[in-house]
């Protein structure tokens, strides 16, 4: 199975509310992640922000999937799944792009 690291303000979480207050799942993102953990991947958090604890408890909260919740990025991941990556990501298409990353990394499923 493939390590994924999956960015969390703007790509998991709706980046447009305030630091200090924990909006909603970006349209698309519970199904994915839990997509992708059912297919047996490593799902690694990526944040910026100093304190993981409120990710770690904003992920429980929807029951969104993770093994780990770092801001390193140290390169050992198969993949990185960002918002930035996108260059006019919309988060009015946000399902879309889950979608598209999904079947993206479906063909990591199963590799040693």
């Amino acid at each position: 199975m493939a390590t994924l690291a999956i960015d969390f303000d703007g790509t998991i979480h709706d980046w447009e509310h305030p630091v200090k207050v924990m909006g909603p799942p970006m349209p698309g993102a519970v199904e994915g992640m839990k997509e992708l953990d059912m297919q047996g991947h490593k799902l690694v958090v990526f944040t910026a922000r100093g304190n993981s604890t409120y990710v770690w408890d904003w992920l429980r909260y929807f029951g969104i999937p993770c093994s780990e919740v770092t801001n390193t990025k140290d390169g050992g991941f198969d993949c990185f799944f960002d918002d930035r990556n996108f260059p006019h990501f919309d988060p009015e298409k946000s399902a879309r792009v889950w979608r598209a990353y999904v079947d993206h990394v479906t063909p990591y499923h199963g590799r040693a």
